[in-house]
């Protein structure tokens, strides 16, 4: 397993004040301004005839799961319960990003993610049906500088959350999460079948996610289709609500000095 983090910050502007109160109300501010961060890591998936899918974790509550595959792809169950299902509302221009031959200078971007698909992906040994449906079905991305957006509203903010995405070949790509600065998800071995999670706390009701191709990887490397991703689903579940939290700690603050001074002026 490996990690790294990514971040993104907001700027904000806090009114210049004098004596505690300003004191305090500027640090309420840059609780409130604290730059996000995403945690990624990486979970070899055992794809032996006995596995179950075990890595991919149905701990929280979950927002949604689905996967994808060619047609007549049917949702899935694994072991622990987690169900993924087939929609496809989440993932931007799902239907796009075929591609024309690497060659031609004008495509050299796609934006969407089928490029093809199938449902036998050659994992027809696991024993368990649902992990060896989720692991034979799948979609590959465009093999040029490809680019794969999923969205998904009605998140709340300050609650953690963990974003899971599943893949029989990672490629190297790199995701990018809330704004993170990309992740390279390469498999250990090369390639391996990995199940990638992404976790933090909301600043927004909205999760906006990429997985592009690792920019290196093209143009020159698609008459190999080296670096073409293999995706097979995603699951979001919300992990933590917030205790009592640094903010509500700092507005007590603020109301206990603002009651201060207005005793010893009185």
């Amino acid at each position: 397993m490996n990690a790294v983090l990514g971040t993104r910050g907001r700027g904000t502007a806090m009114p210049l004040l004098g004596g505690a109160v300003g004191a305090v109300l500027a640090g309420f501010a840059s609780v409130a301004s604290a730059v996000p961060v995403v945690t990624f890591s990486t979970q070899t998936l055992d794809v032996s005839s006995t596995a179950t899918g075990s890595e991919i974790l149905n701990t929280g509550t979950l927002i949604e799961a689905n996967h994808v595959g060619a047609n007549g792809v049917q949702p899935v169950t694994l072991s622990n319960g987690l169900t993924f299902g087939i929609s496809e509302l989440s993932l931007i221009n799902p239907n796009g990003g075929f591609n024309a031959p690497w060659e031609n200078p004008s495509r050299q971007i796609e934006s969407g993610w089928l490029h093809n698909s199938a449902n036998d992906r050659g994992y027809g040994n696991i024993q368990n049906s649902g992990f060896r449906d989720l692991m034979n079905s799948a979609w590959w991305i465009a093999y040029t500088a490809s680019i794969s957006d999923l969205v998904i509203v009605g998140l709340t903010i300050g609650h953690e959350y963990r974003l899971q995405l599943i893949s029989e070949n990672t490629a190297g790509g790199t995701v990018t999460v809330e704004g993170s600065e990309p992740y390279r998800w390469q498999g250990s071995p090369s390639n391996a079948n990995q199940v990638l999670s992404a976790t933090w706390v909301a600043e927004d009701a909205m999760l906006n996610m990429r997985l592009a191709r690792w920019a290196p990887d093209y143009p020159n490397s698609a008459a190999g289709q080296g670096g073409e991703i293999f995706f097979n689903g995603h699951a979001l579940h919300m992990v933590a609500v917030p205790e009592p939290s640094t903010l509500g700690l700092l507005a007590c603050g603020v109301t206990a000095l603002l009651v201060g001074v207005r005793r010893r002026r009185a």
